[in-house]
């Protein structure tokens, strides 16, 4: 019994983490190890701590980190430069409304973005994937602008810091010329990204060719044709775009054709954040040609004005004037007024082939016609020497 009893005694002497041990000592590990950082803090007692909540200060050091681009390794962090990321252009008024104060269009030339400050101003920045953007409210990067009395813009950048504001530099600029917008660069779904996006078909040559007074230029806006002359105006209203000739007093995006530089349209408009100048590119079209003999065949003469033909295998009788329409891939004339008209004005739509004479060339008839294309932008000349049928002697053979 008696030697049964001292050997857990025994054990319980040797072993130094025996469980019954283990509280105490976990309790003078904890205690030694706070009696060494109280003796840290009182040997370097001149450190001194923000006075801020662990949360404030992580807030901190996140905002600079993520949304300026800085970073925590070394005293020096990347202020972003403003005399390469700003742009500034001068806003014109509005027809027809006054514009108070000194209305600037600030341009980011990395995000591509534009707004509208009135001078003196505070302009908010953020930098966003490496990238300059617009702060939606108050920013720890910030740029005071004004106009100096040269007429120059005058900008002071900032950084706030925890311990106070760092100065980010200062420029001068003069105003640039207003910077003309791309499709993409305008939100999607916007106003002016529909109108952007629209296709510029240039003039109605079918007009011009007949006569016809006409001097738009014809853009095609979610499928629908707008004649637009330099000038002209064009309305925001019921979720597209229309033609009119007075525009709204109201917000509502209103735009101008300006003018024609190459291949693109200009147009520049006003919406509720302020002016835009921006680009339609033409339509890129395929060279348009037809041979006389792939259009017409079996021609006869009947008299000075008027021919039998086939039409693309099709049989017809054609005097001089005639507009013979292809729809649906058949070809009818159009002789009535009403359809002329329907024609005109773009109720009927289709390849157009106008039969405008009946000449002479080396002793042989030549019918003579153009050919438009389905949007009339585009012609091409039809001409086809009518050779003289063979004729048949008496034995059924040819001389």
């Amino acid at each position: 019994m008696f030697e049964i009893a001292e050997v857990p005694m025994i054990r319980s002497s040797i072993l130094l983490f025996y469980p019954e041990k283990l509280l105490w000592i976990g309790a003078a590990l904890l205690g030694g190890a706070f009696c060494l950082a109280m003796l840290f803090v009182v040997g370097f007692g001149h450190v001194q701590l923000p006075c801020m909540s662990a949360v404030d200060a992580a807030a901190v050091v996140q905002n600079y980190q993520i949304r300026l681009g800085l970073s925590d390794q070394g005293p020096v962090f990347p202020i972003p430069d403003l005399r390469k990321e700003l742009s500034f252009f001068r806003e014109p008024a509005r027809p027809g409304m006054s514009q108070e104060g000194d209305a600037v269009l600030v341009h980011l030339k990395g995000s591509q973005e534009m707004q509208r400050i009135y001078l003196p101003g505070r302009l908010d920045l953020d930098v966003v994937q490496g990238k300059m953007v617009f702060a939606q409210a108050k920013s720890p990067l910030w740029v005071d602008v004004s106009l100096d009395s040269g007429g120059r813009v005058s900008g002071q950048g900032f950084v706030a810091a925890p311990d106070g504001v760092i100065d980010a530099g200062s420029f001068s600029a003069a105003f640039a010329e207003i910077h003309v917008r791309q499709a993409q660069e305008f939100v999607e779904g916007s106003a002016f990204r529909i109108l952007a996006d629209a296709r510029w078909w240039g003039r109605d040559l079918f007009r011009e060719q007949q006569e016809i007074p006409s001097s738009a230029e014809r853009i095609e806006v979610n499928n629908e044709i707008l004649e637009v002359p330099v000038g002209g105006w064009l309305l925001w209203k019921d979720a597209k775009w229309q033609k009119v000739d007075q525009i709204a007093l109201s917000d509502v995006p209103v735009a101008r054709l300006c003018e024609i530089v190459g291949k693109n349209l200009i147009l520049e408009g006003w919406d509720s954040s302020g002016y835009a100048r921006f680009v339609v590119s033409g339509a890129n079209l395929p060279p348009f040609k037809m041979r006389g003999e792939d259009l017409l065949s079996a021609v006869r003469v009947r008299s000075e004005k008027q021919i039998s033909c086939m039409v693309e295998k099709q049989c017809m009788v054609l005097k001089v004037g005639d507009w013979v329409l292809k729809q649906a891939g058949r070809w009818k004339v159009l002789r009535k007024a009403q359809d002329r008209h329907a024609y005109l004005s773009g109720q009927l739509v289709g390849e157009l082939f106008v039969f405008e004479q009946i000449s002479s060339k080396q002793g042989q008839k030549v019918v003579q016609g153009r050919i438009f294309n389905i949007g009339r932008t585009q012609v091409a000349p039809i001409e086809l020497t009518i050779r003289p049928a063979k004729r048949m002697n008496r034995g059924g053979g040819t001389p």
